[in-house]
């Protein structure tokens, strides 16, 4: 049996999934619909390095106001993993950094 893996839980389409991750692994889901006035997109991908958990996180979309989009990288508590209480099994995220693109800001030169 490896021990090298991570074992996390995550909340995907309304329901808790256990995620298993070797070293080195990258684990992704995609997700996308169209909205009243445009369309929406959610993006995760799981790193494991074999020490830290990371997820990076990308929210797009399109709506009246023009195409904003947001990309956040996040790396698990170590603590945490595994060790949450049963009402909310998913590991504590620490935010690295985030970054945000607004189509409209852009164009005004903001």
């Amino acid at each position: 049996m490896n021990t090298n893996r991570v074992r996390f839980w995550v909340w995907i389409h309304g329901s808790w999934v256990r995620l298993t991750l070797e070293p080195g692994q990258c684990l992704e889901h995609h997700y996308q619909q169209t909205t009243d006035e445009g369309w929406v997109a959610l993006s995760h991908s799981w790193i494991y390095d074999g020490e830290l958990l990371r997820v990076v996180v990308c929210c797009d979309g399109r709506d009246c106001d023009g195409r904003l989009t947001t990309y956040r990288s996040l790396y698990a508590d170590p603590e945490s993993i595994g060790q949450r209480p049963s009402w909310h099994p998913a590991p504590r995220w620490i935010e690295e950094s985030m970054t945000v693109e607004d189509e409209t800001a852009q164009a005004m030169n903001y």
